[in-house]
């Protein structure tokens, strides 16, 4: 009978004794599993975020690019044919406006500048996350990209909508497609400016696109913040309860 009771006594022994089972099931294990699984998710959706916006400034540093080369093609053809009143065929019209051309080329110089500028801060290495500064910067770019883009765009259509004056596209284009035997520039001059406008509309869709990244980034942050906030109190709890 002694034995007996030797052996209930050893399988009645509280479970306290083994610190190591509570500690598995305890709530502080589970808050810093859930803790890591978001933050595993945060990062992965950061990187994603982050080359997302370097691919699109990428593409808006190119399309800016391409602006210049064919808005500067044809005020350059402009300045070495422009001829003075004095000639009996001059190519161009004496009253001519070249403001809507000379916007577009300065615009897409400044957006490209802007897009350069984001992508020389994104892409260095940095020991420290700088998830705040670059979604301030993402910001900055939507917003000036899309200013100088409307604005290009506005200032172009109401300069070339003016019937008592030509514009590099309006005179290029008006005589490449009704009179035969037009300079051959002119052919070229007609279809890259169409390409400048027409670029520099699809640049406003993309400076929507960055400032809704930058959104993107805002709200994953705002929501990361809350949740390691979230955590800290719980842990505090936890430990209290302890």
């Amino acid at each position: 009978m002694a034995t007996f009771k030797n052996d209930i006594s050893v399988q009645t022994t509280p479970s306290s004794q083994y610190p190591e089972t509570f500690e598995m099931g305890s709530p502080t294990h589970f808050i810093s599993t859930a803790s890591d699984e978001r933050e595993a998710v945060y990062l992965r959706n950061r990187n994603l975020l982050n080359r997302a916006r370097i691919a699109l400034a990428v593409v808006v540093l190119a399309a800016s690019l391409a602006i210049v080369g064919c808005t500067a093609h044809p005020l350059h053809i402009y300045g070495q044919t422009h001829l003075s009143v004095s000639w009996w065929l001059p190519l161009w019209p004496e009253h001519f406006e070249l403001r809507a051309t000379r916007g577009l080329l300065g615009c897409a110089v400044v957006m490209a500048v802007v897009s350069v500028g984001y992508l020389g801060v994104a892409m260095v290495p940095s020991p420290r996350p700088r998830t705040t500064l670059l979604n301030h910067l993402a910001a900055l770019t939507g917003t000036l990209s899309l200013f100088l883009s409307i604005f290009s765009v506005v200032f172009f259509e109401v300069l070339d909508g003016k019937r008592d004056t030509d514009t590099l596209l309006s005179w290029t284009c008006r005589w490449n497609n009704t009179v035969k035997g037009a300079p051959t520039d002119f052919g070229r001059i007609c279809a890259e400016s169409r390409f400048s406008i027409y670029t520099m509309i699809i640049l406003i869709a993309f400076s929507f696109v960055m400032l809704g990244l930058a959104a993107v980034g805002f709200v994953m942050e705002k929501n990361i913040t809350k949740a390691r906030a979230l955590r800290q109190e719980e842990k505090g709890g936890v430990e209290e309860l302890s």
